[in-house]
């Protein structure tokens, strides 16, 4: 189907494990650039993905607050990359509504 898709991503991209948000970041963005060029030259299809990126602030309120918002804003599939803390913050919400999650962490 043509049209936009947001990826959220929740990171801690200022204060501490900013190192884990700053890295993280740029392999979303470079993911996206290499996803939207394949599926507009060699797929000839009509989707373009854009990412929405968050920060948590290293702080599991923050991230629940964050991914809140994202799925509030319509976002399905939303990124993590953060202390463990972080995500334990959002697992519940995140299986109650839906949101599928991807750990950067592993």
């Amino acid at each position: 189907e043509p049209g936009n898709i947001v990826i959220g991503a929740v990171l801690p991209v200022t204060v501490a494990n900013e190192e884990i948000g700053r890295d993280a970041r740029k392999a979303i963005e470079l993911a996206v650039d290499h996803a939207n060029a394949y599926y507009s030259t060699a797929a000839g299809l009509d989707i373009r993905f854009t990412p929405d990126i968050r920060d948590s602030e290293s702080k599991p309120e923050t991230a629940l607050a964050e991914v809140k918002a994202l799925h509030e804003a319509g976002v399905k599939i939303i990124i993590m990359g953060g202390p463990s803390a972080e995500l334990a913050a959002v697992q519940d919400y995140a299986a109650e509504n839906d949101i599928h999650q991807s750990d950067l962490k592993g």
